[in-house]
């Protein structure tokens, strides 16, 4: 087997590596009986009957699929880009791990073989250009599970692990232990995906592994702060460096039990001195909980991801209160005092409402009622909220000139959290300084020190509970203020006082009739919402004024819900965007039929029929054909052609909208006979072509 790659016609892998001699054709029978046991690709067969070296393998994958040898580095300095702008279920289900993303071209590495109308589909949906390679079904698996989290199978996992690359934390997901009660230590920070999902309320199948703290705090360093994820380690010798330890020695010795012993006494010197000897972000946590309970009997650490707020630790009275707040999650968006507190970056202390989604969420999730006084504080890694510090006192008052040293410590959180990812990434490092690299062979596996610092693997934000449908808020439940406070915070870092007057988001709702003056953004909003009836009034309100210029701004906000991954969302995101006929959607909306669940994508397959007339159902390569096609063509021509359709819906509705548009010039029914509704559709057309009007 030679060192390149056959550009010829692409091979029958197992005729290529019997014809070159590699493997015997007894041999060959024995790993296509075990591809056919056990599934999969045949190069994993011939992995675990031992049968053939990867590296000759891997050069007889590239061979057989006609693609390049995936490089070392899809393995080693996968770029963070690349993984946003692919979907995890995508490369889950076909096997493709994106390690690189240039301009429009995005580098992906495939399990063999290689599908290359699969690909260009892919590529179509993703306005991008797919340029692939081909490795081991094991390395490809192995790099997905580590973009996005996914559980990683056994057998790949022998696999990993027989050659060196898998890490403790990674083991099988079956391994993992109880979400309820994980040892402490970085040990804890993993657990098995269902158990995560069920810990943090989270029940969708994508839920990967990570809790929803590491996903926040990956999140902020890939929007704030690049160069923290590619920060050489310091030499050996300066302030900061890790000393190597003795040959045979461990990096840290095992942890001790967390103490969660509350409230501790704590002064101001002995909380930071507590945050300064953590040594995990759990211990981060903990600390400043512990600090709380000094002036409150509850507090809870809730995470913030890009789409969600969900609990991670609490304590209180109660011995559940861990295990109440790991069961509260709200959408980030939800109306209440934490998207207030999120939004400004600023604490609030005082009475809360009940009334706003997210307020009630919260307060009925953890079994607070409705307490007298509440304290809500952002924690920030560069000015980006990761978590949010709630506490309160039950149904006595507080003095918020006690508050001044618990604000204090709080605004001290984010750069404990930043020490511990750099000095987690040193310690990761320090091997790399005591012992030179191997010399790089063709195709081998990567040296483990040579991996980069991934901070928890974390991309996939954690996804928000299905949401019930509550009765309609009261027309003040979400207005320019919140209760007012009962005193003002203290003077401290990071306590500046909470605006007298929020945005103006109130919606005038009667039997669920938006008013015509309500800002197109927030009705985009309001079409997010869980109340059906609202949601469809505010679709309706969209509807009739998708023509506005502004409509701009609620179409893409509909569009990142749509892709926010979680599936109420993109459901409801699917009909408002269908309601607005918004064309510009139709690419994300077939990448929804794609990858998402069957109730989103079903929504998706009604929006693109509402949108071009069509009726594909869900299939997405039906729709990529048809948008392949007609993409060209403006959606007047859509509707003209619908005019004329054998499906007497579709010629109904094209005409009403046409019509709504501009009154026909012509004398129009869908029950004409075929050839006088051809001919009336003909001069209809050239007349709309002639006037200058627009959908």
């Amino acid at each position: 087997m030679t060192g390149s790659y056959n550009r010829s016609v692409p091979k029958d892998l197992a005729a290529l590596l019997v014809e070159e001699g590699v493997v015997s054709a007894e041999v060959m029978a024995r790993a296509l009986a075990r591809q056919d046991e056990a599934g999969g690709a045949l190069d994993t067969a011939l992995l675990e009957l031992g049968a053939v070296a990867e590296d000759v393998l891997a050069v007889a994958l590239a061979g057989a699929a006609d693609v390049p040898p995936a490089p070392p580095q899809a393995f080693t300095a996968a770029d963070a880009r690349a993984r946003r702008v692919f979907p995890a279920r995508v490369a889950d289900r076909h096997g493709l791990a994106p390690f690189a993303l240039e301009a429009r071209e995005l580098s992906v590495v495939s399990v063999f073989p290689v599908d290359s109308s699969l690909l260009d589909e892919i590529g179509f949906m993703l306005s991008l250009n797919l340029s692939a390679s081909v490795a081991p079904e094991w390395r490809v698996r192995l790099l997905v599970h580590r973009l996005y989290g996914t559980p990683l199978a056994p057998r790949f996992a022998a696999l990993a692990s027989a050659a060196g690359e898998l890490a403790p934390e990674e083991e099988p997901a079956a391994a993992a232990p109880e979400a309820s009660a994980p040892p402490a230590g970085e040990g804890a920070e993993r657990v098995g995906p269902d158990a995560a999902a069920q810990a943090i309320g989270f029940g969708d199948e994508d839920a990967g592994p990570l809790e929803p703290l590491a996903a926040a705090l990956a999140q902020a360093l890939e929007d704030v702060d690049q160069a923290l994820l590619a920060d050489e380690p310091a030499p050996a010798g300066e302030e900061g460096a890790p000393e190597a330890p003795p040959p045979g020695a461990t990096d840290e010795a095992p942890p001790s039990p967390p103490d969660r012993s509350a409230p501790p006494g704590w002064s101001l010197e002995d909380a930071r001195a507590a945050l300064s000897a953590a040594r995990t972000r759990d211990e981060v946590v903990l600390a400043a909980l512990r600090y709380a309970r000094d002036f409150f009997p509850f507090a809870a650490m809730f995470a913030v991801t890009r789409d969600a707020v969900a609990g991670h630790d609490a304590l209180g009275l109660e011995p559940e209160a861990r295990e109440l707040a790991r069961s509260v999650a709200i959408y980030a968006d939800d109306p209440g005092i934490f998207r207030t507190v999120i939004e400004t970056r600023s604490p609030f202390l005082g009475p809360v409402s009940p009334g706003p989604a997210g307020n009630a969420a919260i307060l009925s999730g953890l079994d607070r009622g409705t307490p007298r006084t509440v304290l809500v504080a952002p924690v920030l890694l560069r000015d980006r909220p990761v978590c949010v510090l709630y506490a309160d006192n039950g149904d006595a008052p507080v003095s918020a000139r006690r508050l001044g040293d618990l604000l204090l410590l709080n605004s001290m959180l984010g750069g404990a959290f930043e020490r511990i990812i750099r000095e987690r990434k040193r310690r990761r490092a320090a091997p790399a300084r005591r012992t030179p690299p191997p010399a790089p062979a063709p195709a081998a596996a990567p040296a483990p020190e040579a991996a980069p610092f991934d901070p928890w693997s974390a991309e996939e934000p954690p996804r928000a509970p299905p949401r019930t449908a509550p009765a309609p808020a009261p027309a003040d439940a979400w207005t320019a203020t919140e209760p007012a406070r009962a005193t003002p915070l203290p003077a401290a870092p990071a306590s500046a006082p909470l605006p007298d007057a929020l945005e103006a988001l109130e919606v005038e709702i009667d039997d669920t009739v938006v008013a015509e003056s309500t800002p197109l953004a927030v009705l985009a909003d309001r079409a997010l919402d869980a109340d059906l009836a609202l949601a469809a009034a505010a679709c309706a309100a969209l509807a009739a004024r998708r023509r506005d210029p502004a409509i701009r701004e609620a179409s893409e906000r509909l569009r990142r819900a749509l892709l926010s991954g979680i599936e109420a969302r993109a459901l409801r995101a699917a009909r408002a965007l269908g309601a607005l006929r918004d064309a510009d959607a139709i690419p994300l909306l077939v990448q929804v039929l794609e990858t998402s669940a069957p109730e989103p994508a079903r929504a998706a397959a009604d929006a693109l029929a509402a949108i071009t007339l069509q009726r594909l159902g869900t299939d997405a390569r039906r729709w990529l054909g048809w948008w392949k096609e007609n993409r060209g063509r403006g959606r007047a021509e859509w509707l003209f052609s619908g005019l004329t359709s054998a499906d007497r819906e579709t010629r109904v509705a094209a005409a009403v909208e046409l019509t709504s548009a501009a009154p026909p010039p012509v004398g129009y029914s869908a029950d004409l006979p075929s050839a006088e509704r051809e001919q009336a559709a003909r001069a209809w057309a050239g007349w709309w072509a002639r006037s200058g009007h627009v959908l």
